[in-house]
């Protein structure tokens, strides 16, 4: 009877865990007027400003030249505005990469999904780690589950 309260227990656990990291999301969605209001760094095209694995939050606010934005082009891309424009549609910007030696090209204001406000330093590495190597973090948490086990 002890093992399927504990089980029953985990099960709680993580159903809360995700309900409130949802929750979480949606209320910073809100708060900073974005689709997008977290994200992580994954490359290296914003060194050295940015860092593969920072944590960036993102605000929806429109950008202006010299902003670090982020926009959509069939994935989610964190870059520079070096050039913009108005149009009867809203506005135009131009990215690119610091560490890249070529713009971007035209993104329409649509496609932005707000700039950077604030960059947390490898908050994120845990986030690319679990993408690349999810089955290192079952087995750690298996063993996590074990380890809890055997010592409680």
């Amino acid at each position: 009877m002890e093992n399927q309260y504990d089980i029953k227990t985990a099960v709680m656990i993580l159903i809360v865990a995700l309900i409130l990291s949802y929750g979480l999301v949606k209320l910073l969605s809100v708060a900073l007027n974005t689709e997008l209001p977290l994200a992580v760094v994954s490359s290296w095209s914003m060194e050295p400003t940015l860092h593969i694995g920072d944590l960036i939050i993102v605000r929806g606010v429109e950008p202006k030249v010299g902003d670090v934005v982020v926009y959509s082009r069939g994935k989610y891309i964190v870059h520079r505005v070096i050039a913009k424009s108005e149009t009867t549609d809203g506005f135009t910007v131009i990215t690119k990469g610091d560490a890249n030696t070529y713009p971007d090209g035209r993104i329409s204001y649509k496609q932005v999904k707000g700039k950077v406000v604030i960059i947390v330093p490898y908050v994120g590495v845990l986030k690319l780690l679990s993408e690349k190597f999810y089955y290192v973090f079952f087995a750690l948490a298996f063993v996590v589950f074990l380890s809890t086990k055997i010592f409680f």
